[in-house]
This record gives structure tokens, sequence and C-alpha cells, in this order.
């Protein structure tokens, strides 16, 4: 059994998954100081150098330890992201693939977002605001939502928020939008006027509605 290829040897094994080294990996680990790259990677058990791949072990904990660092990694950087990559990742961490991942590892995808960055109070109020905008848009137009309700011109714009909690029954919606409601009224409290306007004004302006 020691004489054989590594890739049959661990292909038996289901928890051994393959990992293809890219043209840039090989460029940089051949640049090492020691000159025995060629000898490690010709003893090492389970690099398949024939095929430029690597076997790595995957059982359940190490898949879940990687899903949590993932996820960490993930929310670390979209409190510290600017506004164009901010986005992105929001509108990654509200898909429906980051919510299959949560569901693989026991986590409930809405109490991510509000852990990590709705509830996170040591974060600016802006940028969590932004965020929970960010989120409320993509939810609004990706299930077409301005074809199901709509609201009068004219509206109040202090009282928009409200409107749209009070007749939007989409369960999806209701979180984003309690966060605008309490992270605006921050604003106000703070007398950050001209914020606070401007983001319900924003919330008027995707649901299509012009506000006084």
């Amino acid at each position: 059994m020691t004489n054989l290829s590594p890739p049959f040897c661990l292909a038996k094994n289901h928890n051994f998954i393959p990992h293809f080294l890219d043209d840039e990996f090989i460029i940089q680990f051949m640049k090492g100081k020691s000159g025995f790259e060629d000898g490690i990677m010709g003893i090492d058990p389970h690099l398949d150098s024939k095929n430029m791949c690597y076997w790595i072990e995957w059982t359940e904990d190490d898949c879940r330890k990687f899903w949590f660092g993932f996820i960490d990694v993930l929310f670390n950087q979209l409190i510290k992201a600017k506004e164009k990559l901010q986005h992105e990742i929001v509108t990654y961490v509200t898909s429906d693939g980051f919510n299959t991942i949560c569901k693989l590892i026991g986590l409930d995808q809405q109490t991510m977002v509000n852990e990590y960055y709705y509830l996170n109070d040591q974060l600016p109020i802006l940028h969590r605001l932004k965020t929970a905008l960010i989120q409320f848009e993509k939810i609004w137009s990706e299930n077409k939502l301005s074809q199901r309700y709509r609201f009068k011109h004219n509206l109040p714009l202090n009282g928009i928020p409200n409107r749209i909690l009070k007749l939007c029954k989409e369960d999806q919606i209701i979180s984003p939008l309690k966060q605008i409601i309490r992270l605006s009224t921050d604003l106000y409290v703070n007398e950050r006027y001209d914020e606070h306007d401007k983001a319900l004004r924003y919330v008027a302006q995707i649901v299509g509605s012009k506000v006084n």
C-alpha cells in the first residue's frame, strides 16, 4: 500500500479532498530560499506532484472550524470595509448561498447579521445604517415588492419606515427595516438631521414613494 500514488491511496478515504494548486502558488513555492522545495514536494504524502494537487483531510470538525473561521473573517471585513466592498459583502451574507452555509453549521443567517453587525454598538451608527439600507434595498428589489405594495406620495418623511412596516408582511424585510428605524432615530437624537433625512429619503426612493 505504501507504494501506491497519493491520489489512489487517499481517494479511498472520503474525508480526503484534492485541492488543485494554481500556477501562482507553484511560482511562489519555488521561490523559497532553502533550496529543498523539490525534495519536499517529492516526499509529502499528501501532494500529487504529477497532477499538481494537494490532498487535505476534512473531518466534520475541520469543516465546522473552517466555516466558523470564514464567517468571522467575513464579518470583520464588513466592519472595516469601505462602501463598495461593504455592499458586496452585505449582498453575499444576505444571499441564499450564505444561508446554506449557516444551516450546515447550525446557525441562523439573520441572527448572524444582527449579532455581528446591527447590534454591535461599538460601530458607527451611520456605518450600520448603510448596511441596513443595502440589505433592505436588496430584499425589496429581489422580491419585486414594489409590484405588490404601493405607497402614497407626499407622506411625512419620518412616517415612511413605520408605514412600510405596517403594510409589508414579508418576514425577511422586517429585521433590516427595524434597524433602519432604530438607527435613523439615533441619528435624529444626536442632532444629525441631514444624515437622518437622507437615509429616510433613500428608503422612500427604494419603495417608490415621494415624501414631504
